[in-house]
């Protein structure tokens, strides 16, 4: 149940209007167990999976992700782009948060093309690529945006960038399936819990004001 809640807790993260946020009120856990028997057994993201071979293969032979295909490519021969710590800095150094996103968002798009490319021709080729650039991420002192960095909780604070990170990595470990392998697929989910769920329950139970 736990699970279901952490997963409800960040989709509304993400669909709150902040004009309409209301104070967080004691959690009605009875309601907790409705929206937990509605949940499916198995987990499930948005769109199929690599395996759904007709419509992947469909996709790949319409030629209108040569691009994408490109670009994955380069990172074979190139690498994937790298943290840079400068560019984030620039929030506090010049007070400029844009070097900062736009690395941010460069990093993330790559990802998808990535796991996008890899889905699409399905040869294994990209999935090395997709583990090495996982663990790079997950190595990343934060997930949070320069402008909502703050030291003592730059690991587990759920604002728009850590949300949108988390979903971007759990819908590819969804749409990857097993060619992530399941030692990758425990570290990722345990970054998930600490910079994510953890730290938004932790607010929903009064452990922390992070998330007023």
């Amino acid at each position: 149940m736990k699970k279901a809640l952490a997963v409800v807790l960040l989709a509304t993260v993400l669909t709150l209007n902040a004009s309409a946020i209301q104070p967080i009120g004691p959690l009605d856990m009875e309601r907790v167990r409705q929206i937990a028997e509605m949940l499916p057994e198995s987990t499930s993201g948005i769109g199929p999976n690599y395996k759904d071979r007709e419509l992947w293969d469909r996709l790949y032979q319409s030629g209108q992700y040569g691009a994408a295909l490109g670009k994955a490519e380069e990172m074979l021969s190139k690498g994937f782009p790298k943290w840079d710590q400068e560019a984030y800095d620039k929030t506090f150094s010049e007070g400029d948060t844009n070097p900062g996103k736009y690395m941010m968002e460069n990093r993330s798009r790559a990802f998808s093309t990535l796991v996008w490319a890899e889905c699409l021709e399905n040869k294994g080729r990209f999935t090395p690529l997709i583990i090495s650039f996982l663990y790079d991420i997950m190595g990343q002192e934060t997930w949070v945006s320069s402008r909502m960095y703050k030291k003592r909780n730059c690991g587990g604070l759920v604002e728009l960038c850590t949300a949108l990170m988390s979903h971007l990595l759990s819908q590819a470990l969804f749409m990857l399936d097993d060619k992530v392998p399941d030692s990758v697929r425990e570290d990722l989910l345990g970054q998930l819990y600490t910079r994510a769920f953890d730290p938004l329950m932790g607010a929903i139970e009064g452990k922390n004001k992070d998330h007023g």
